[in-house]
């Protein structure tokens, strides 16, 4: 897994001028084929989107981050419910969640699903908290 920005794939459906705060990342094997790279258009948790999600998911399950008898499963669910809607926005390539099914294109319901693999979020996680993967370079 790289957890650099990598020059996007020639593709049509490929954003050339991605907006502030959101980039696309190579990755492998994760969620495709051994040896075969994947992209994920992730955008950063600083943006104020991922928060007003983070903020919709927590109150939709009744979370209060000040509530010291709050489940860990709550969080996490609350977590993965924000970052489908916010942080994992697109994917290119041969995403694969469940192997018998094969190729799955993207849909926030299915990166919900992609985002429940502990692997990979940890993965998705590591990009989007981390403010320098989303400068832009000359």
């Amino acid at each position: 897994m790289s957890s650099s920005p990598e020059s996007k794939p020639n593709d049509a459906d490929i954003n050339p001028s991605p907006e502030p705060g959101i980039q696309w990342f190579r990755w492998s094997t994760v969620l495709g084929r051994q040896g075969e790279h994947s992209y994920s258009k992730i955008g950063s948790m600083d943006r104020v989107e991922y928060q007003e999600a983070l903020t919709r998911a927590y109150r939709k399950d009744g979370v209060r981050a000040s509530n010291p008898n709050r489940r860990p499963e709550q969080l996490l669910r609350a977590t993965i419910d924000a970052m489908a809607q916010s942080v994992l926005l697109d994917w290119s390539g041969d995403v694969r969640i469940d192997y018998e099914k094969g190729f799955e294109p993207y849909s926030p319901a299915k990166a919900k699903r992609a985002l429940e693999i502990d692997s990979f979020r940890k993965w998705v996680i590591s990009i989007a908290e981390n403010p320098e993967n989303f400068t832009e370079t000359k």
